[in-house]
């Protein structure tokens, strides 16, 4: 056996060590029944005592529920009475009179009213030795430019915990500020004029919004996206159809220039939502122009230097995107984007996206990117369903479903990932809050009805007006900040290694990691329902001595995590997780 090899068995046997000083108990192989006969019967046995009779039908037979017993939790039905097998899944299908025991374990302070729920990892498989940068979000830490003399709100600090590796510049400033960041009107503003004339552009403020990312976090790779925000005012403002696409890609080649020379920005973004009428007014075909002619441009001019991107359509679908890649075949394409809003993160693990990179590969493109650049929680976009929605992504509710929505993404064909929205300008920031939101909701139709009689200048002042009594408060994090930080924990380690996990209870998430490099291995455990969860943890592949101590961190509808402590008994590890919160368990070295 060679050293590498030795060291790779050497590193997986420290990551079951570890985990298992993590989580706790073993479980041994599976029981398999053959299917042979009907009128067999099921004994259930709870506490060493006959709890129940039940007669299969077709060979299958199902289990009941067992009484609540205080300060325990019921960990599942086994085919052996000292519960050495693996728990029995139903309904189970029997040969026979079959006996089935109840395993009850010890866990004092457990809520009473939460119901069972098993987490079970296998610290000898690895699924992964990549963690994704999913955690990215759309635009900066900076917000309010044109408020007031400083900034509105500063999450600079935030950024750097979250370790965000991808920020999107789309809706900059939105409405704070409107028409001077990122959009192509905002940095040409004439558009007849000469696009080769440096005169003619206006970077400063976009330059200002950029320099406040890279201050905060170095490291993160910008997506400048190459057209407009979207318009709200009903009159589709500037995000229409350029009227002459050559002289548009004329003047992306310049701001390309700019940014990639004085700031190092590599990935540029065609458009946004072309499906949208309130991001186009052209046909879907004009937009697959408009790609071609400026994705040409950009690569002659640029080469491999920069990666272009495209469409971030709104409702990406097998034929939507087949369409797009017959449109564009042959055109520079190094990262499709996407755009997702669901209810349930269980959406985020799709296996459309497999397809769609199945599709890029058919195309040529198999080394290009899958970006979802813009996810969040949407229950509906109808005006009730949107108003519930943005009162659950602006609570400390959020943060479990981040939490979930990343474990996902990470178990899904998605490459990396950009929250949105981490600027406060907007009512879909579930990182941290600032009375923005109740403000901008209250008094939405008055702002439109500013920008639509005055412009920029006109809704600016107005906001300052309703927002100045609120100015000198701190920006204050949602447990979904932390969410973020604790995901950035996986995605930092030197050389990660992600372990089988599996789940049962609707809602429950897990993801777990160990860090070859130093045998740090991290969980991080979600509950994204709103029924509370008595966690039972399992590992497979070594023992674990009872009484050992396991602490971590939780967040429960609270951006104040809280010191979390479980005991292992019986092999097993229990900890409570409410509704809509998560944990986050490390333990370094071995």
């Amino acid at each position: 056996m060679n050293d590498s090899a030795k060291k790779t068995i050497a590193a997986l046997t420290a990551a079951v060590i570890v985990l298992t000083v993590l989580l706790g108990g073993a479980t041994a192989a599976a029981v398999i029944f053959a299917v042979q006969r009907n009128d067999a019967t099921a004994w259930f046995y709870v506490d060493g005592e006959l709890y129940r009779t039940v007669t299969a039908k077709d060979g299958k037979v199902d289990c009941p529920d067992v009484p609540a017993v205080s300060d325990t939790v019921f960990d599942g039905w086994y085919a052996d009475a000292d519960h050495s097998g693996s728990r029995v899944s139903f309904p189970a299908d029997i040969d026979g009179d079959t006996a089935f025991f109840a395993r009850r374990i010890s866990a004092p302070g457990t809520h009473p009213d939460y119901s069972a729920a098993s987490l079970a990892i296998d610290g000898g498989t690895v699924v992964s030795d990549r963690i994704k940068p999913l955690h990215g979000v759309n635009n900066g830490p900076v917000s309010g430019f044109g408020i007031f003399d400083e900034p509105y709100a500063d999450a600079s600090d935030y950024f750097a915990e979250m370790g965000v590796p991808f920020v999107r510049l789309h809706d900059t400033e939105f409405p704070f500020g409107r028409d001077e960041y990122v959009d192509i009107h905002c940095v040409f503003p004439l558009f007849c004029a000469d696009a080769a004339d440096a005169s003619n552009y206006d970077f400063a403020a976009t330059d200002e919004y950029v320099r406040a990312i890279q201050s905060a976090v170095p490291d993160a790779e910008i997506i400048y996206r190459l057209g407009e925000s979207i318009d709200h005012t009903g009159d589709g403002g500037h995000a229409v159809m350029p009227d002459d696409f050559d002289q548009w890609a004329k003047i992306c080649v310049e701001v390309v220039r700019h940014y990639l020379t004085q700031f190092g920005i590599r990935y540029y973004e065609i458009w946004n939502e072309p499906d949208q009428p309130s991001m186009w007014d052209g046909t879907i075909e004009q937009y697959y122009e408009l790609y071609r002619v400026t994705s040409q441009a950009l690569r002659a001019e640029f080469g491999d230097a920069i990666e272009i991107g495209g469409p971030a359509l709104a409702t990406s679908t097998v034929q939507t995107i087949e369409r797009f890649l017959d449109a564009v075949d042959g055109c520079p394409l190094d990262f499709l984007s996407l755009h997702a809003y669901r209810g349930d993160p269980s959406q985020f693990a799709s296996a459309q996206y497999a397809e769609f990179k199945d599709m890029l590969s058919a195309h040529g493109y198999a080394d290009a990117m899958l970006i979802l650049d813009e996810w969040n929680f949407v229950s509906g976009w109808d005006d009730a369903s949107l108003s519930e929605s943005y009162d659950l992504i602006c609570s400390d509710k959020s943060g479990a479903f981040i939490a979930a929505s990343l474990i996902a993404l990470q178990n899904s064909a998605i490459d990396a990932a950009a929250y949105y929205d981490a600027q406060m300008t907007g009512m879909w920031c579930g990182l941290y809050y600032k009375p923005y939101f109740d403000i901008g909701n209250e008094r939405l139709a008055e702002l439109l009805a500013a920008y639509a009689d005055g412009g920029a200048d006109a809704l600016n002042s107005l906001m300052r007006e309703l927002l100045a009594p609120y100015a000198d408060l701190p920006l204050a994090p949602l447990s979904g900040m932390y969410a973020m930080s604790a995901y950035d924990r996986l995605y930092s380690m030197t050389s990660p290694m992600q372990l089988e996990v599996t789940t049962s209870g609707s809602g429950l998430w897990a993801l777990a990691v160990t860090d070859v490099a130093d045998g740090t291995t991290g969980l991080l455990v979600a509950n994204c329902s709103d029924v509370g969860k008595a966690v039972v943890t399992h590992i497979k592949g070594a023992d674990i001595d009872d009484g050992t101590v396991v602490a971590g961190t939780v967040w429960e509808c609270s951006a104040d995590g809280a010191t979390i402590a479980t005991t292992v008994t019986d092999g097993a590890a229990v900890f409570d997780l409410a509704p809509y919160s998560f944990a986050y368990f490390e333990v370094t070295g071995v």
